[in-house]
């Protein structure tokens, strides 16, 4: 309450940096009957800090902030308090105007977008079939399926300790629980069965035996009449742990202390002569830079249907990526051949890398235990269990010496990378491999040398995510070019595009030439679109007339290499000849992703039928044998050409017939006439097909897994431009501009699709999700509470995502290429462009020194960059 211009009565709470609300009252006691200058501003914030005393939390003590992020809480008190002194202040008189940016949220108006694409010729732009029954909520998922009424429900028991004995676990708490039926151990697995669900043989039993590699690894799961009551009834059992085996790691810096290194997971490139051309530099850097974990946070948490069959033979209806690796698992664990065995999924939601390999313990432990009973069992992961049992992205920490001229031409780069594998290989190996290949980017480094370590740690199995090393990698990549800009006095997109390859360097540092290099083409096109210098222009004028709001651009382009691995895809393609409708198997997994849209569209454009006719069959192993994995952005497309190849067999074996009623007829039959007719001459209208990537030359577990582990490089670029609270770290993205090429897209539409939630997802990786691992290696972020993927309010306001138009790649399938993952790294720029926020406010505040920030950039991290002082912290007012 004010009284002229000075305060009569006043009341100051604050939240959240106690264990309840605390009032500041030494500060209201001082400001009564005091006006707002700029020395009862000093003095308040003195004794607001003095007397406010910051309640540790817990979760946000981790490995690599062991402060807690306090510093940042108490910056908060002091950012929030001022906010306050100068709204008030602005109400007895008028704020210099580049201060009153302080006073003011950040202003989120109405989201808007373009889409911008062409649609070739025998293309169809259509929605994703089946999103009207995902719109509707009438999809149903692994969960939702029609149960019988005798089905029991599984919950895992996991540790809380890591590297330690396992001497007992005691269950009688538990199985005293109404409706508690069994408590399923490793005792439990059949006689003939391998406790063993990890990708290299004995890394990862499916329950703990002996020892306890990491907290939340699997002892036992509990089996009830309701999922309710298994999730309460594992809580319950009480786990009795020895002496600790060895002394746990649970950060990259100790593991190269204690020469824990993942055999197998080590990958070297080297081009040029990367000593002389040091020795010859005008100019060298070096740095450091990290980059966090990330959990793919799929919607539909790990779900299986494990349902006994007659004969020893069981069906599974298992949320996954990868049905045949599922089916192997499973049998190995019940010691049943591999044919007993059948994997059904329809859709999963969502899976981004995590139901590759993460979905096996829970459908392997729902198999155990409804064979041991001989009755179905369903298991739905609670988001604990979940974030706590299971991993994501690899962590990396990347040590850099770059050399270059005063042009800021790179004439040579050095980068050490160690990755965090957790407690297993999993795919460490092949992230190792495809991040190595990635740090190139689109640059030409003459002279390179590449190291790449995994490093083994008492965490969970880190496992393949999307965009599986090309966005830590491009995160190194970036960070080293904003070294070399800041050394120059340079813009970092001046160092881009001097460093670009060019059509007389276009080959990378392991000798791989890039096919249709669009890069330089999409700049010029982006540029134009996003109106790139008036872009610039207007930030500079903003961040002029604002003190405590910054903008920042920035433009990045990428490279990603598309991994033939999901090779071998296999498709069944059957015409009914009473009506003319096919029905189509493939070996891909409906993740989300509109694999199953773009079968139906090419098997149709191939036969000639309409695509009303197509009807896409569930996964499943009995049908589609053999397949791989949906993921590395390339199943779409393998499974397309599988069902294509198919698809000609048969138009192959209903040509005669379609020949002869031609020239029976004079004009081409009906298509409904036609497969009538090859039926009643009973002609075989079920065709198979696979495919088999070009490269694909060895096998997995050789390196090289082919000539390179890439086939082909996707090409795209991005522009983003954000806002920055300077006081508390927020940020906002004001636009983002988005240009791929995609070839010629097969439904452009669904890559437009996954252009904007890859990029959207990419935010999170950058900026929003922050894994928080305690010091004793407990997931302190294994729920939403702490742990924030993106939301509505981190797409950007004005986002345009656009496909390069006519631009043809005959080697594609359909001349088509992959976007669901290498869009995803685009969203750099808005790292960049916060970033350069960022520098705008330490420049403009006389902080010299280039900052190299780690991922993610969460508001502790943007708001502690800023670096303020108490000197910050002023009050002009204007006559008025």
């Amino acid at each position: 309450l004010l009284e002229g211009e000075k305060i009569k009565e006043i009341t100051l709470v604050y939240g959240v940096v106690s264990r309840h609300p605390v009032r500041a009252s030494k500060t209201e006691a001082f400001l009564l009957g005091k006006s707002f200058t700029q020395d009862v501003l000093l003095q308040a914030l003195e004794i607001l800090s003095g007397e406010l005393v910051i309640h540790p939390e817990k979760q946000y003590f981790t490995t690599d902030k062991l402060d807690g992020k306090e510093l940042f809480r108490k910056e908060l008190v002091r950012s929030f308090f001022y906010k306050f002194f100068l709204k008030m202040a602005s109400v007895v008189s008028s704020l210099s105007p580049n201060l009153s940016s302080a006073v003011f949220d950040l202003k989120r108006g109405p989201s808007s977008g373009k889409q911008t694409f062409k649609i070739p010729p025998e293309r169809l732009a259509i929605p994703k079939i089946g999103s009207d029954l995902q719109a509707s909520g009438e999809a149903k998922f692994t969960a939702d399926l029609p149960i019988s009424n005798n089905t029991l429900f599984g919950a895992f028991v996991i540790s809380n300790q890591a590297a330690v004995k396992l001497l007992s676990v005691n269950a009688e708490e538990a199985l005293k629980i109404d409706g508690v039926v069994d408590f399923i151990t490793a005792n439990d697995i059949p006689p003939n069965g391998a406790n063993d669900v990890g990708v290299a043989p004995s890394e990862e039993t499916l329950f703990a035996v002996d020892k306890i590699d990491h907290k939340g690894a699997p002892v036992g799961y509990i089996l009830a009449k309701s999922q309710t009551i298994a999730n309460y009834a594992a809580t319950k059992v009480n786990i009795i742990y020895g002496a600790q085996y060895e002394t746990p790691i649970y950060t990259i810096e100790d593991a190269i202390k204690n020469d824990s290194i993942l055999l197998g997971g080590d990958t070297t490139i080297e081009c040029g002569d990367v000593e002389e051309a040091f020795k010859k530099a005008e100019i060298v850097v070096e740095g450091q830079v990290r980059t966090g974990s990330q959990n793919p946070f799929y919607m539909e948490k790990q779900s299986a249907y494990a349902i006994p069959q007659e004969g020893n033979h069981i069906v599974v209806h298992v949320a996954n990526q990868s049905p045949d690796y599922t089916r192997q698992k499973i049998a190995g664990v019940l010691g049943i051949p591999g044919h007993y065995v059948t994997i059904v999924n329809r859709r999963a939601g969502g899976g981004f890398g995590g139901k590759i390999t993460r979905q096996v313990p829970n459908a392997a432990a729902a198999s155990v235990a409804a064979m041991k009973h001989n009755v179905p069992v369903l298991s739905v992961m609670d988001i604990k269990t979940d974030m706590t049992m299971l991993a994501g992205r690899h962590e990396v920490l990347a040590k850099y010496k770059v050399a270059f001229n005063k042009n800021g031409k790179i004439s040579a780069v050095s980068i050490d990378s160690w990755v965090n594998a957790g407690f297993s290989n999993d795919f460490s190996a092949g992230l190792g491999y495809e991040y190595t290949e990635s740090l190139d980017n689109i640059y030409y480094f003459e002279n390179a040398r590449f190291v790449t370590v995994c490093v083994k740690t008492h965490l969970p199995t880190r496992t393949a995510t999307r965009s599986f090393g090309h966005s830590q990698a491009l995160y190194v990549t970036e960070t080293i070019i904003e070294s070399v800009a800041a050394k120059l006095g340079k813009t970092p997109e001046e160092i881009r595009e001097i460093n670009l390859y060019g059509a007389r360097n276009c080959v990378t540092p392991f000798g791989q030439f890039l096919d249709n290099f669009s890069i330089p083409r999409i700049y010029k096109e982006l540029k134009a679109e996003s109106k790139w210098e008036d872009k610039i222009k207007e930030v500079l004028e903003f961040n002029n007339n604002n003190k405590w709001k910054k903008r920042g651009i920035c433009l990045v382009g990428a490279r990603y290499g598309l991994s033939p691995f999901p090779s071998g895809c296999p498709s069944l393609v059957s015409i009914h000849g009473d009506d003319g409708n096919v029905t189509v198997f493939h070996g891909g997994s409906e993740i989300g992703q509109g694999i199953n849209t773009k079968v139906a569209q090419v098997v149709a454009l191939t036969l000639g039928c309409p695509i009303e006719n197509i009807r896409i069959g569930d996964s499943n192993t009995d049908v589609s044998a053999n397949a791989v994995v949906t993921g590395g952005s390339m199943t779409s497309e393998a499974a397309c050409e599988a069902a294509r190849v198919a698809s000609i067999k048969l138009v192959e074996i209903m040509l005669p017939v379609k020949t002869e009623l031609f020239q029976r007829q004079g004009k081409l039959p009906e298509w409904k006439t036609l497969v009538s007719e090859c039926k009643a001459r009973h002609y075989n209208l079920a065709a198979t097909g696979t495919y088999l990537p070009e490269g694909r030359e060895k096998t997995l577990l050789r390196k090289p897994w082919a000539k390179h582990v890439s086939e082909y490089s996707g090409f795209g670029a991005s522009v983003s431009v954000v806002e920055i609270d300077v006081l508390t770290g927020e940020f906002s993205i004001l636009g983002s501009w988005v240009l791929y090429d995609a070839g010629i897209p097969i439904n452009p539409i669904i890559d437009i699709g996954q252009a904007e939630g890859g990029f959207v997802m990419g935010v999170g990786t950058f900026l929003r999700e922050e894994v928080l691992i305690a010091p004793d290696g407990t997931i302190n972020s294994a729920d939403t509470w702490e742990y924030k993927p993106p939301c509505s309010l981190d797409i950007p306001q004005y986002f345009h995502v656009a496909l390069l138009k006519d631009c043809s790649f005959p080697k594609g399938v359909c001349e088509n290429k992959a976007i669901a993952e290498p869009a995803m790294i685009l969203s750099y720029s808005v790292a960049g462009a916060v970033k350069q926020a960022i520098n705008a406010t330490r420049k403009e505040r006389g902080l010299e020194g280039h900052l190299v920030l780690n991922a993610p950039l969460t508001p502790d991290v943007i708001q502690g960059a800023c670096a303020l002082s108490k000197n910050d912290y002023v009050v002009f007012v204007t006559e008025g």
